[in-house]
């Protein structure tokens, strides 16, 4: 059985129209207060992942130093293996220079020595210890090439070393620039963090300082919070 008057009309949250313009006010200051109330727990939630942060930038920043001082040592260390490669490259071919030169210069004059032998001498001794002669002078001439070819594959051996040392130093300054991104995208969210964590302090700040005044809050106080009706 209904009791509501002929001619009035039930607002559709079945409240009256006077019920609802009271409580619509104290709806409102509660669902302000509960938020407000949730800013200290949301700026300490802040305030733990700026230090997190500034902990994580602060590591970085010691790792980085740490991998600038390997680097400067590792190029000191390769200006040190480039100075012992030249070194050892001018020695190399100084020394083929001089294998060459003595090589050629014993070829001729030995050969030339052992015909003029070979025409005067008719003795079968002489021409076989001249033959045993020519087959000592061969070995050394192997002898000498072979000292040439393992020369020539140090210098190969050392131009490999080099070619290496200079890949690592790239790929080691790859990691340098990496990091140095890394510490920057970090740097620019501490500051975004610390700009966000600023406002919400300051609207925490403004809702204890009107409690500790005594003050109650009242329609007129959601001009002091940003963001709120």
């Amino acid at each position: 059985m209904s009791l509501k008057k002929p001619g009035t009309k039930r607002p559709a949250n079945g409240l009256s129209e006077g019920s609802q313009a009271e409580d619509t006010p104290s709806k409102r200051l509660r669902m302000m207060a509960d938020e407000i109330d949730r800013f200290p727990t949301e700026n300490a939630k802040l305030v733990a992942e700026n230090a997190k942060l500034r902990a994580e930038t602060a590591d970085l920043r010691t790792k980085l130093e740490a991998k600038n001082q390997q680097a400067d040592r590792l190029e000191l260390k390769l200006s040190r293996v480039n100075g012992m490669l030249a070194e050892q490259e001018l020695a190399s071919y100084k020394l083929l220079d001089r294998l060459r030169a003595e090589t050629q210069s014993q070829d001729e004059h030995e050969m030339e020595t052992i015909r003029q032998q070979a025409y005067s001498l008719e003795n079968k001794e002489m021409i076989q210890k001249l033959k045993e002669e020519l087959k000592t002078l061969a070995r050394n001439v192997r002898t000498m090439e072979f000292d040439m070819d393992d020369c020539q594959r140090r210098v190969e051996e050392a131009e490999e070393r080099f070619a290496y040392t200079e890949d690592a130093l790239e790929d080691f300054d790859g990691t340098i620039e990496d990091m140095a991104i890394r510490v920057s995208a970090v740097e620019d969210r501490l500051h975004l963090w610390d700009k966000s964590g600023d406002l919400r302090l300051s609207r925490g700040y403004l809702h204890t300082r009107d409690k500790e005044n005594g003050r109650n809050c009242t329609s007129n106080d959601k001009q002091i919070i940003p963001g709120h009706v």
